[in-house]
């Protein structure tokens, strides 16, 4: 007969098993205090529960995320976010290659850094059993009460002693401004992602000792330690592309349309507030997380998510493309409307301008080539144009009111800069012959 145990993972990190073998259908019940409040123990079928007082779980867990990569961890966890009163669940073997959680009034939403994410669905209740294995079942149930005590008062004397998170999952968090955030970024020296700047936002940049960074977005009343808000998180995860194809290919996942060549994201049915995303080659999954179903799943959809350090970026219709960049203030060039194609708006942070005409169907941030128009500020652009078109292997390009060049080396890319402006233009077609032709008949200028 397969011995069935429990095993408890408390908030300082101490693991206990307790053995369950025998315990059967009966419920019992016994409430002890401690000094976190008063805690129940209850027995429901095979499965032990602990509930408690709302005060006994408001220190955050320490055990860090489950990656969306990985099966369900089987130690149990103190769940900060939780709105119930059940803040620890058992995991118990019953039999062969069968296991039941009791989880009390979760929710399906779960914010980014919570374990609860991947805590499966109650079993059903097993069968009830004769009386005399009820008795036996209460003698067990005593013996898994004094033992959780003495639990109960190692962990009250771990935690009067400290009350430190574990150094391996220590985090800081830092709340700026975008401008901050690009600082910040470029110190942690590792790809970041975010959703772009939104206006009236403050971002609170969350990083963990094991590499995770979370990007929140907060209003002004928002405080630091906000969870339940738009955020961005960012995972090293080696083979992240096949791991996260795999998991996606199980029950209950779904993956989401996003364009031709565009990322691989995946949602789960039971979790629509969370949306996972990888791109092939690189070692990271990404997390969107919106307190809204369906949030998520629209915004990766958009191709809005990017790393920090690329700035902005959106897809456009003509009549969205005008209204945003007359909210710039700064001139945006480009080669004219076309007809059936998105319009892929990308600004860096450092006011550079990349304008891709993208064909029906094809995803925002997708990889392959087409048709571009960057506008980069530039002081005396003119002029420093009309020197690089005299440098060796480079070709000039006769304007009108304007200095051009392109490299010979590289035909693909005409450079502009009209008399007096201080940005340069730069067009670009894979088919050389067509970038050259848009600026010699006059295409390139600002969108107004």
């Amino acid at each position: 007969m397969a011995r069935k145990r429990a095993r408890e993972r408390s908030a300082v990190g101490i693991t206990t098993e307790i053995d369950l073998e025998g315990a059967e259908s009966a419920v019992e019940t016994l409430s002890l205090p401690t000094q976190s409040g008063l805690v129940r123990y209850t027995q429901v079928g095979d499965a032990v529960a602990i509930s408690g007082d709302s005060r006994a779980r408001r220190k955050p867990p320490e055990n860090g995320r489950t990656d969306a990569g990985t099966e369900p961890r089987t130690e149990c966890h103190a769940h900060s976010f939780a709105r119930s009163d059940l803040f620890i669940c058992w995991r118990l073997s019953i039999g062969a290659g069968k296991s039941s959680e009791i989880v009390k009034n979760s929710d399906t939403s779960v914010e980014p850094g919570d374990d609860r994410r991947f805590i499966p669905a109650p079993a059903e209740r097993p069968p009830h059993k004769d009386a005399s294995a009820n008795g036996r079942s209460r003698l067990r149930l005593a013996a898994v009460f004094v033992l959780a005590l003495i639990v109960g008062l190692v962990t009250w004397f771990v935690t009067a002693k400290s009350d430190k998170p574990s150094k391996s999952n220590k985090a800081t968090t830092t709340v700026v401004s975008e401008q901050g955030l690009q600082e910040l970024v470029g110190i942690i020296n590792e790809p970041v992602f975010w959703l772009g700047p939104e206006q009236g936002m403050r971002y609170a940049v969350e990083q963990r000792s094991n590499g995770q960074v979370y990007v929140r977005y907060l209003t002004e009343r928002m405080k630091a330690d906000t969870v339940a808000t738009l955020t961005v998180g960012t995972y090293p995860m080696k083979n992240a592309y096949a791991r996260t194809v795999a998991l996606g290919k199980k029950s209950g996942w779904k993956r989401l349309a996003t364009g031709i060549d565009g990322p691989v994201a995946f949602t789960r049915n039971t979790l629509p507030r969370n949306v996972y995303v990888v791109q092939s080659g690189l070692d990271y999954q990404i997390e969107i997380y919106d307190p809204a179903p369906g949030r998520a799943a629209a915004i990766v959809q958009a191709g809005r998510a990017l790393p920090v350090t690329q700035g902005e970026r959106l897809g456009l219709t003509r009549a969205a493309l005008k209204k945003k960049v007359a909210s710039l203030g700064t001139p945006v060039y480009w080669i004219g409307p076309k007809s059936g194609v998105t319009y892929e708006y990308t600004r860096s942070p450092s006011g550079s301008v990349y304008l891709r005409y993208l064909p029906s169907g094809v995803a925002v941030g997708a990889s392959a080539a087409y048709p571009t128009v960057g506008t980069y500020p530039m002081k005396n652009a003119t002029a420093t144009t009309r020197a690089a078109a005299k440098r060796a292997g480079s070709k000039p390009v006769k304007l009108a009111g304007a200095e051009a060049f392109y490299s010979g080396s590289k035909p693909t890319s005409v450079y502009v800069a009209f008399a007096g402006s201080d940005y340069q233009i730069e067009v670009y077609d894979s088919v050389a012959a067509q970038a050259l032709a848009a600026v010699k008949s006059g295409q390139v200028r600002p969108i107004d």
